[in-house]
């Protein structure tokens, strides 16, 4: 968790990953995270506990008010001293309420892509066993402690063969299949929401409603003094100044 300049191998979303400077219990990252057209940058900065705590708070992001990421790390089973206990919490807020909105609909799913991508990189790392995982809580941080008993089982890893890869995850299906759904959501909100919004609302350039409200009032006015509606005389004739034969000379007139 704490290798964050190698975050843009493994971690969903995450394109980019450079330590600014790092200390023994500190470090600055500039992280870049998102899929187009949803791309973050900012700058976080990581408390080191090792081995119990890595904690990255963001306050200097273009979409979030903050961001803050805990992993905090206990011993596990008795009987399997390689086991551990991981709690991790993380709390955002977007300045954008649509980015709010969706957000939420992708939130829990995130935090499993997240906690599973970890995990399988402990495990490509360090060689370890797999076991099973229970989210105990995916509520805010509090005083109360939820607490569930593990069972040590081994599973085996399943592979999905032959499926049709959409170019967004070449190793798991899965990973695949949520960046092509979240990439059609957003894909499609823009353009049929937003856009559909920016059309409706599309100032008048050609002044085509000012033309017609204009031609209501005309009509609405012609009516009270009795005159007709439509006349074949838009100008008056009287007003008209026609050149004289003498000007016209042998100038062709068509009618």
């Amino acid at each position: 968790v704490s290798d964050v300049k190698n975050y843009k191998k493994f971690v969903p979303f995450c394109t980019k990953s450079i330590i600014l400077s790092q200390g023994p219990h500190e470090l600055r990252a500039n992280l870049e995270v998102g899929f187009p057209p949803i791309i973050e940058n900012y700058t976080s900065v990581v408390s080191l506990a090792k081995p119990k705590l890595v904690q990255a708070v963001c306050r200097d992001g273009k979409l979030f008010s903050f961001m803050e990421t805990t992993w905090k790390f206990n011993p596990g089973l008795k009987s399997n001293p390689q086991s551990a206990i991981i709690d991790f919490y993380i709390d955002f807020e977007f300045k954008s309420l649509f980015y709010s909105q969706v957000s939420a609909l992708f939130f829990d799913q995130l935090v499993q892509q997240m906690e599973k991508a970890f995990i399988q990189e402990a495990q490509r790392r360090f060689v370890l066993p797999a076991v099973n995982r229970r989210l105990v809580s995916t509520s805010k941080k509090s005083n109360d402690t939820a607490v569930a008993d593990a069972i040590k089982t081994e599973t085996k890893k399943v592979e999905h063969k032959n499926w049709v890869n959409y170019g967004f995850d070449t190793k798991s299906k899965d990973a695949d299949r949520t960046a092509l759904h979240s990439i059609m959501f957003a894909s499609v909100t823009l353009c049929l929401v937003v856009g559909g919004y920016y059309i409706t609302y599309l100032p008048d350039y050609n002044l085509r409603d000012w033309s017609q409200r204009e031609a209501f009032l005309e009509l609405r006015r012609r009516e009270k003094l009795g005159l007709p509606l439509v006349d074949p005389n838009l100008i008056d004739p009287a007003k008209v100044t026609l050149p004289s034969d003498e000007e016209l000379g042998d100038t062709e007139i068509i009618i």
